[in-house]
């Protein structure tokens, strides 16, 4: 459940059912292709939507701040792309190097 509340200027709140999906940058689902339409992942709706993979547009956004996972682990909590349509408020990375260790959220 997502909530929102605003007091000023004018008072407005509201609460909206909603759910994420938690996927391995590297084994992202794949849907039956009729299926498709209903719910992906697309580079578009991430880091400026530039890069060619969610995981190229991660590594770019990390290597310009330093740091380097050098293949790890990257599991992604987002929302996907629904029936052509992108509402994605929040998107975390928990990246891990190639050991398993935790590099950065």
């Amino acid at each position: 459940m997502v909530s929102h509340a605003r007091t000023a200027p004018v008072h407005h709140s509201l609460r909206h059912r909603t759910y994420m999906w938690l996927v391995d940058l590297d084994r992202p689902p794949r849907l039956p292709v009729v299926l498709r339409p209903l719910a992906r992942f697309d580079p578009r709706d991430h880091f400026a939507g530039t890069a060619p993979s969610l995981r190229a547009g991660l590594e770019r956004f990390l290597t310009s701040r330093g740091v380097r996972l050098d293949g790890g682990r990257v599991l992604m909590l987002t929302h996907a792309r629904v029936l052509g349509h992108v509402f994605n408020p929040l998107t975390l990375y928990w990246c891990h190097d190639r050991s398993g260790a935790p590099v950065c959220v």
